[in-house]
């Protein structure tokens, strides 16, 4: 004992004799000071004993009242008080100790022992009849509490105090919040105060609270009655881009509202959840890491504790903001123009969103073309399989896939359950996928279908060749799968194989893999995803029948079957199971379908290479191949949209969808023979009015 003492004493000295040494305790308090609030009363150690052996052991009072108070942290802890009832000034009042840590430790295990022995005593008295018995267990329990009481008095007066400091908290009626003549302002970058449907538009707000003081900012929306999110630009202005197929046409409601907090405090609140959040894994790893059972029950304690007043600083953060203003304002939404929006080419079916509506052309054997059609083809587009709303279009080898206000619709066929809906029966109306959750992207392969929603990629349909990413050797899963892929940006659905962006611009490929197509340098196929080799700032990626590419800042890079000139001059047969640089003008985005390529530069113009064979690449060849892209007759600007298939390609030049190859089932939408070719674009007939 006498060691003991003299160890806490030199501690205390040496903290003492520092020159210019920091106060010993720090106390703040943080949260809402009102009736109703909520007060974290948080103390700081700043000056720690420098023996390991010794800890600090900390006890308060609020008002005279005891407060327990928790360790959070290395040297932070922690006191609560929930909703005062009353106002005025009132005092925190903080002892800082010294003690042994081993020793309050066991003390406290044989504490917890005891209290488990006296709980069991209790049950056993509740259930026992006999008064003499009933007298030994009080006798017991008397004895053990004295025991217990022992413990703690031998513990308190090993503790050497080391300084007391008060707080002073005052406690105050909700204030009446004043408000700036313009606390909000919200600007919609739109020239004409009117959102095409399915464009972006940005929205800028910028906030300005009623203090002096520097305050931590939010902004909370909703456009159209769904929440929508801001990015912070500086401590008072936010921006978000908003993209208007998810919302319905005609005026949509937009209100944004504002709330401020004093920025120290928030600051302090937020990084005391980090802390008791590093504290409580700590002590989840003492606990798992003890034997002694009682230590085991120390530890959760600690832990019960440390949780509590973790839940208490969250909901501080929470409510801790006061509301700056409101704006309320309307979007309006008007439908496009007629014109094409984007155009898809399948296998023997195109489909393209005109205005908002889909129209497909070409083969119908399975259903394609989503009208009900018995029909086997038609050679010009027809009556839409959906109307307004449709913000893309995707085509496979016999189904067709689309986005309707965030939800997933797909028709065709449906053998390996490439339509999402739960069965292999085939559609030849637009039907639901099985899948909840808002969707901003999709592709189609040949049977099967990945769509991105909230960064998360999900595929279903056929799974031979693990094309599915799910990592399951199931030949076809006939509902969306989720894929063990995060932050996912962008996804393209190959023939037999997928790939995906995610955020930090990585490629990752899967499924079949016999011509390098996944991109990995080897030839496996893959049924989980796999990183493409040397590629790191990737925005999009496209895939096709056994070649794949990814769009990067200033160059396109592709891999795979280089048969039919696929990879360009580097790699003019072969395969290549790494990505190679395509020699071309700076692109925006590229398509690939059968052996051929075709990418949109960033001047607006169309240019191909790979197989010319029917006329594919646009520029009048219908034999053999290239290897240096060329550019497609006619399309030399305005070119928005652009998709290849086996055998034909179309695009979009300014809202004209043009379409160029074989005519396979009228494929090219202009009315012409069926089965001819067109080496040069032709007009795709524009559909009749819908509405």
């Amino acid at each position: 004992m006498k060691n003991l003492i003299l160890i806490f004493c030199f501690v205390i000295f040496c903290l003492d004799a520092q020159a210019n040494a920091p106060k010993f305790l720090e106390l703040n308090s943080y949260g809402n000071p009102i009736v109703g609030g909520r007060l974290a009363l948080i103390a700081s150690v700043r000056t720690t004993p420098t023996d390991p052996e010794v800890e600090i052991y900390i006890t308060s009072k609020f008002d005279g009242e005891n407060l327990k108070v928790t360790r959070f942290g290395e040297t932070e802890y922690a006191g609560v008080i929930a909703s005062p009832a009353l106002t005025g000034s009132f005092v925190w009042e903080v002892k800082a100790y010294l003690q042994n840590r081993v020793l309050a430790r066991d003390v406290q295990a044989a504490v917890i022992r005891i209290e488990k022995e006296i709980f069991a005593l209790n049950e056993r008295y509740e259930q026992e009849t006999e008064s003499d018995k009933k007298a030994a267990i009080v006798v017991a329990v008397s004895e053990y509490e004295t025991q217990k009481s022992e413990l703690l008095a031998r513990i308190e007066s090993h503790r050497v105090l080391v300084e007391t400091k008060t707080l002073d908290v005052n406690i105050g009626d909700p204030p009446e919040m004043r408000r700036a003549s313009e606390p909000i302002k919200v600007h919609i970058d739109t020239p004409t105060g009117d959102v095409t449907f399915g464009d972006k538009v940005d929205i800028f707000v910028d906030v300005f609270p009623d203090t002096s003081e520097r305050t931590k900012n939010r902004v909370e929306a909703w456009l159209g009655g769904e929440r929508i999110y801001f990015d912070k630009v500086t401590d008072s202005s936010f921006k978000t881009t908003v993209n208007s197929a998810a919302l319905a046409l005609g005026p949509q409601v937009l209100s944004v509202s504002f709330y401020y907090a004093n920025y120290h405090h928030a600051e302090s609140i937020l990084n005391a959840y980090l802390v008791s959040s590093q504290r409580i894994a700590e002590l989840i790893r003492f606990r798992d890491s003890a034997l002694d059972p009682a230590i085991v029950d120390y530890y959760q304690r600690e832990l019960n504790d440390v949780n509590l007043i973790r839940s208490a600083f969250q909901n501080i953060s929470d409510n801790m903001p006061v509301l700056g203003g409101t704006e309320i304002t309307l979007v309006n939404v008007v439908d496009r123009p007629d014109e094409f929006m984007t155009v898809a080419a399948g296998y023997d079916t195109a489909c393209g969103i005109y205005r908002s509506a889909v129209y497909c052309w070409g083969a119908n054997a399975n259903g394609e073309l989503g009208n009900a059609s018995a029909s086997l083809s038609t050679n010009t587009p027809t009556t839409p399989a959906l109307l307004n709303g449709v913000t893309d279009i995707k085509t496979g080898s016999s189904h067709n896939c689309a986005i309707l206000r965030g939800e997933l619709w797909c028709w065709g066929a449906n053998s390996w359950g490439q339509l999402g809906t739960g069965d292999q029966y085939g559609r030849n109306i637009p039907v639901q996928v099985s899948v909840a959750g808002r969707f901003e992207k999709l592709s189609v392969g040949a049977a099967h279908t990945c769509a991105i929603s909230k960064g998360t990629v999900y595929c279903w349909g056929n799974n031979q060749f693990g094309q599915l990413g799910v990592g399951s050797t199931e030949q076809y899963i006939v509902v969306p799968a989720e894929l063990p892929l995060s932050d996912v940006i962008d996804v393209a659905a190959g023939d037999f194989f997928t790939c995906a962006v995610v955020k930090n611009g990585s490629v990752y490929c899967w499924g079949r893999n016999t011509k390098g197509e996944l991109g990995n340098g080897g030839y496996e196929t893959s049924y989980a995803p796999r990183k493409v080799a040397g590629i790191s700032d990737a925005s999009d990626v496209e895939a096709g029948n056994q070649s794949a590419c990814a769009l990067m800042f200033d160059q396109l890079k592709c891999w795979g079957s280089a048969e039919s000139g696929q990879l360009g001059s580097t790699i003019t047969s072969g395969n290549s199971p790494t990505p190679v640089t395509i020699d071309i003008d700076p692109v925006v985005s590229v398509a690939l379908g059968g052996g051929s390529l075709c990418a949109i530069t960033n001047l607006g113009s169309a240019k191909c290479w790979g197989s010319a064979q029917g006329g594919t690449l646009g520029n009048g060849q219908t034999t053999g191949f290239v290897v240096v892209p060329v550019q497609v007759v006619g399309l030399t600007s305005g070119v928005t949209s652009l998709s290849v298939a086996p055998g034909y390609a179309c695009a979009v030049q300014n809202g004209v969808s043009k379409c160029w190859g074989t005519n396979v089932e009228g494929s090219l939408g202009d009315g012409s023979t069926i089965g001819g070719t067109a080496s040069t674009p032709v007009v795709v007939v524009t559909p009749g009015t819908f509405k």
